[in-house]
């Protein structure tokens, strides 16, 4: 596969921003993206074998996959071209919010004329919570994404905006959210 090729699939670039800070064993790898580990391995075999990523034992023996040298860079581009919904990209802004139930049509109110809409990468529902992330273009600015948030506050929605600092696949943020679950005041 051509080196271009390599983070083509939404699944390869998964696998990958699972690597960017860091080497991970299959286990790791398949945790964090709540996969299935044979299919994980099966998957990080065959970047191996396209010379995407390199395998070292790590302090424990145990594999560690890393991303291939040179890679980390096209791997970054390919995210940031094809940003899939679930996933985050370091320096991304987000805002978290607390729709309890009836608040919905407060949510859309506020989003609705916000000059930011074409900002937005893209929003969800977490886990079907009363949870809402929308996350924005990193060249987003932040007294805008700062304004929004305010708009949410005084509106009656618990607002909190996040900076990522660290590529986050759909598992790692499902956890992360949790984490963050915000209380109205």
């Amino acid at each position: 596969m051509a080196k271009d090729a390599a983070w083509s699939t939404a699944a390869r670039r998964a696998i990958g921003a699972q690597l960017v800070d860091a080497p991970k064993a299959a286990y790791q790898i398949a945790a964090d993206l709540g996969e299935d580990p044979s299919n994980t391995s099966r998957s990080l075999k065959r970047l191996r074998e396209e010379g995407v990523l390199t395998c070292a034992a790590g302090q424990d023996g145990s594999p560690r996959f890393e991303l291939a040298p040179g890679q980390r860079e096209l791997l970054l581009s390919a995210i940031a071209e094809a940003q899939p919904p679930g996933m985050l990209i370091a320096g991304q802004q987000a805002l978290v919010l607390t729709v309890d139930d009836g608040q919905e049509g407060v949510f859309a109110d506020v989003l609705r004329p916000s000059s930011l809409t074409g900002e937005v990468v893209w929003a969800a529902r977490i886990d079907g919570a009363a949870q809402y992330l929308i996350v924005f273009d990193r060249e987003a600015e932040i007294f805008a994404t700062l304004r929004l948030a305010e708009a949410f506050e005084k509106s009656g929605l618990a607002a909190r905006r996040i900076v990522v600092e660290a590529i986050l696949g759909p598992e790692q943020l499902r956890r992360k959210a949790h984490a963050l679950r915000l209380h109205r005041r």
